[in-house]
């Protein structure tokens, strides 16, 4: 009986673990960090060939008391080099993959034309509150997407 009773309390944490590394963007890391709010990004390669895959990019409030404004738009504009195509080069709403109070995230399929860095230009505007503000958050960012490697 102690057996199965372990067998039961490790299958349990294995399976919390998996669910809290799929739920932290362990496929990303952090590109700007502010007192309130990250900025997380990454890529997802395609299996089938090394220059297809996914631009992953996360917005997440910092600490206890930021979350989304529910009824705010967010809005990522992606200014993209020659020799990288991606699916949506204007992220809103509608794109999000995953949205939820404490973590907003965009999966963008892309299309490299070569094996190289690409310098990608980021547009933010999006807002974060608390239970008693809201605080409008306009920034630009740059991040290099890796493909081919």
């Amino acid at each position: 009986m102690k057996s199965k009773t372990t067998f039961l309390v490790l299958s349990l944490l294995l399976l919390w673990g998996l669910t809290c590394c799929a739920e932290t963007g362990s496929d990303t890391s952090v590109i700007k960090s502010k007192e309130n709010y990250k900025i997380l990004a990454g890529t997802s390669i395609d299996k089938a060939g090394k220059l297809k895959g996914k631009l992953l990019l996360e917005i997440v409030p910092v600490g206890k008391v930021w979350k989304f404004a529910e009824k705010a738009p967010v809005i990522v504009d992606i200014e993209t080099p020659e020799g990288l195509k991606l699916e949506h080069a204007k992220l809103r709403m509608k794109h999000l993959t995953v949205k939820k109070p404490k973590r907003y995230r965009f999966e963008v399929p892309y299309q490299a034309s070569a094996k190289k860095k690409y310098e990608l230009k980021f547009k933010f505007d999006f807002v974060i509150c608390t239970d008693e503000l809201c605080q409008k958050k306009r920034f630009e960012l740059s991040y290099k997407l890796s493909c081919g490697k």
